[in-house]
């Protein structure tokens, strides 16, 4: 544009006169742009373009995939190009139309659609607890080895349950992985204890590979995310694709069901 839009300095940065001048007709002009994409995608009313996705590793391929399969079927103009990796990417930088994000969200610059609950279990092996003896009260998780995730990096282990009551115990740390389906793996051999998604340990549940311990005080439920770059214009595949997640997931998901 040839001039200057922002101030900055160390510590902040500010719109300048000509920068409030250009955001302020901006704003005005904006709700015609969205109305020009709007008109011209309901001239088309064929489902087409790329959507670029990132999900987490072990829920997209076990869970997502069907969901992904029914999708394209839909939509077969639809062209899908998915990433899957447990490392929360960057949106913007890596030219994302959303990602699918378990747990807390700390990035104000994205929006969120929550597309359904992810529960906890700890967990061990049955061998290791007829080794080891019975866990019955949390204070006695400390006397355990533990395999938690590369995440999770404080040496306590604390959580508040259903009823508002916190508890705290310290980490007896044998294993660090960055994925849960090496937790369930290193559980289910009998090497310690562990906090697994139970969209991950739900199989080995049922089937008697893990047994679920300390069920009188569970994990908080948290909850999994279809997450997107704020923007004032959404295109209808990104739309429509969110609304196929979140039926998708209705209701309280197979892998909660005990």
């Amino acid at each position: 544009l040839g001039v200057k839009l922002l101030a900055r300095t160390t510590r902040s940065q500010s719109l300048t006169d000509s920068g409030e001048g250009f955001y302020q007709h901006a704003q005005r002009i904006l709700p015609e742009v969205d109305a020009l994409f709007a008109d011209t995608e309901a001239g088309d009313t064929a489902v087409k373009g790329h959507l670029k996705v990132s999900v987490p590793l072990s829920f997209g391929i076990e869970h997502l995939s069907p969901a992904l399969q029914a999708f394209m079927l839909q939509y077969p103009q639809v062209q899908l190009e998915v990433f899957y990796d447990d490392a929360r990417t960057d949106l913007v930088e890596g030219g994302f139309d959303l990602a699918f994000r378990i747990g807390s969200l700390s990035d104000s610059l994205l929006q969120a659609k929550r597309i359904c609950p992810i529960g906890f279990s700890i967990c061990a092996s049955p061998d290791y607890l007829a080794q080891n003896g019975p866990i019955q009260q949390v204070e006695q998780l400390e006397a355990h080895p533990f395999l938690k995730y590369a995440s999770f990096a404080s040496s306590r282990f604390t959580w508040t349950s259903a009823d508002a009551e916190t508890f705290s115990v310290n980490l007896n740390t044998r294993f660090i992985a960055n994925n849960g389906e090496a937790l369930l793996h290193m559980a289910e051999q009998g090497l310690g204890v562990a906090v697994i998604p139970n969209f991950i340990a739900y199989k080995a549940l049922q089937a008697g590979r893990l047994v679920a311990i300390l069920k009188d005080t569970p994990l908080p439920v948290v909850s999994a995310w279809a997450v997107y770059p704020q923007t004032r214009y959404l295109p209808q595949r990104t739309r429509l694709f969110i609304d196929h997640l979140v039926d998708w997931f209705a209701g309280v998901p197979y892998w909660e069901q005990s």
